[in-house]
């Protein structure tokens, strides 16, 4: 079976960082992905799709280290769906889980060193 998703897009917000019960630290934030979509009429509409990412340990860093609402990333990773319940009701949601990230983001004049390998752990 393969569960693989593959996003390019900006950061809709900064990255919230978590800790789990074992010490393990988590980023949370989303990416807004656009789309552009012809019409029957001929006119572009464009769409944008948020979606919410997780990521564990060392690219938890990275994200919360790296990044800020708006950065422009490329994401590799796995559908993963969450599940919680609250006030006596069950919620769920699907995340990305981040497997790997590039940094898209290049400031003029400045080398993007960080950008020549995908992070992991």
């Amino acid at each position: 079976m393969l569960n693989q998703v593959n996003l390019i897009g900006n950061l809709a917000k900064d990255v919230d960082i978590k800790f789990m019960p074992n010490g393990t630290k988590v980023a949370i934030t989303s990416i807004a992905v656009n789309n552009r979509v012809k019409k029957q009429d001929g006119t572009i509409k464009e769409k944008t799709l948020f979606i919410d990412i997780i990521a564990y340990s060392g690219r938890a860093e990275a994200l919360e280290k790296y990044t800020q609402k708006g950065s422009r990333l490329r994401i590799t990773g796995e559908l993963e769906l969450q599940q919680w319940e609250k006030d006596g009701q069950k919620h769920s949601k699907h995340v990305v889980s981040v497997n790997e990230f590039d940094f898209l983001d290049v400031k003029k004049g400045e080398a993007n060193t960080i950008n020549e390998e995908p992070v992991s752990d």
